[in-house]
């Protein structure tokens, strides 16, 4: 009997915000190694390693993603998902139409775009470590 369990568990890593994204590959390619479909002829074991390698490929993919993970964490939590929550900040709003206009100005413009570019993965490093804080809080 096949039973399901978590993205963590799968992948035998802690359920937590905070992962070594190395130790998740390691994981997950020792878990493809494992379950590979070509090592298990009779077709009950090998409908269950497809199963099984499907599995572990989505927790990989959900996993390797900081905001997938996120998402995912919440839902493990039954915290709401971004699906639920549709209120969109204004202050948010406002930055994407600002945004909006300063690609405009950029097209065409090589030197622009470095520095657009720059400020983007600036801001992705800042949210990773607001949301890496506040998961922190919620595991202690």
């Amino acid at each position: 009997m096949y039973i399901s369990m978590d993205h963590f568990e799968l992948l035998g890593l802690p359920r937590s915000y905070a992962l070594d994204l190395k130790h998740l590959e390691t994981n997950y390619l020792e878990a493809c190694k494992a379950n590979h479909p070509d090592f298990h002829l009779a077709p009950s074991a090998l409908a269950q390693a497809l199963r099984k390698t499907a599995e572990i490929n989505q927790a990989y993919q959900t996993l390797k993603d900081s905001f997938s993970r996120a998402e995912y964490l919440l839902k493990l939590n039954a915290g709401p998902s971004s699906e639920q929550i549709r209120e969109v900040p204004s202050e948010i709003l406002e930055q994407v139409m600002e945004w909006r206009m300063d690609l405009e100005d950029i097209l065409g413009n090589p030197q622009k775009q470095t520095e657009v570019s720059s400020l983007i993965r600036q801001k992705m490093f800042f949210l990773e470590e607001l949301l890496l804080k506040e998961f922190k809080k919620l595991e202690s």
